[in-house]
């Protein structure tokens, strides 16, 4: 056995790394943004006390802005965020898949093994299918609600 093993972060794995990353960075500037509009407010209301209008017209321009910016911003990440959910979710359903394929392929092995003609391993097997079976009803209710979360999640 080798000492440095293979690393088991793939490609994908690194996209959505990076994509994450890309969110917490827009989230930070949103973060930045709404503290520099509630000083902008602030700063706007002195001025309009103060009896300087002029200036306060271009902090509320300044405002504008601002709050445009935070709409762009507001849908790159709602864009992100569905983006990766879409990897994680494929990732998921892939990994659902091959465990399954790999279930499958150990109950043909063991049905070679055990034969079919032997005393009890006729039940053994009828054993193994139903809980297999069961695994893959369960695997698969659990797709089935992640793909409703998916949709009602993107109404």
């Amino acid at each position: 056995m080798s000492l440095f093993r293979r690393s088991r972060v793939t490609e994908q794995d690194k996209i959505v790394l990076e994509m994450k990353h890309a969110r917490d960075m827009i989230q930070q500037s949103q973060k930045k943004i709404e503290l520099n509009l509630e000083k902008e407010r602030q700063l706007v209301k002195t001025l309009i006390q103060d009896g300087m209008k002029e200036k306060a017209l271009q902090h509320i321009k300044k405002m504008r802005e601002h709050k445009q910016k935070l709409v762009r911003l507001d849908g790159e990440l709602e864009k992100l965020e569905k983006k990766i959910f879409e990897l994680d979710f494929y990732k998921i359903q892939a990994d659902i898949e091959d465990t399954l394929r790999n279930v499958n392929e150990n109950l043909q092995r063991s049905d070679e093994i055990l034969g079919e003609d032997r005393d009890g391993s006729a039940d053994v097997t009828k054993h193994y299918k139903t809980a297999l079976l069961l695994v893959g009803g369960i695997l698969g209710a659990c797709a089935v609600a992640v793909v409703m979360m998916v949709s009602q999640s993107s109404s």
